[in-house]
């Protein structure tokens, strides 16, 4: 009877935890870090922290010259796709791709993780 008895929990306790596929638990859907791409003179960094707090970061370098401006955001996940919205109320909309690059869904431009320390910017 008890051999009875632990064979039902144990076959209770693995239906309990249900399989997931390594796609479900892709690590490069992690978006908490800093993420770049470079279009020609222009660089642009998405940094997204904590409490769904973030940074778009656009750095022009013209010759000698360089101009950067930052502009704080706030984002949300769903899955793949991430959601930023400014204080403007202006969105922006990513998805994750196969890849691990975050790839803006308006013009196609992917950006690259090159950190995940994104506290430097806080």
């Amino acid at each position: 009877m008890r051999t009875y008895l632990k064979l039902v929990v144990g076959v209770a306790l693995l239906l309990m935890f249900p399989s997931c596929t390594k796609e479900d638990i892709h690590t490069d859907h992690n978006v908490l870090g800093v993420w770049e791409t470079t279009v020609s003179d222009n660089t642009y960094i998405l940094v997204f922290g904590e409490n769904n707090t973030g940074l778009h970061i656009e750095t022009n370098v013209n010759d000698s010259e360089g101009a950067s401006s930052a502009v704080p955001f706030n984002w949300i996940r769903n899955n793949k796709d991430v959601v930023t919205t400014d204080a403007n109320a202006m969105q922006r909309s990513y998805i994750m791709n196969a890849d691990g690059q975050l790839v803006l869904n308006t013009a196609n431009l992917s950006y690259l993780k090159v950190s995940d320390d994104y506290r430097r910017y806080y």
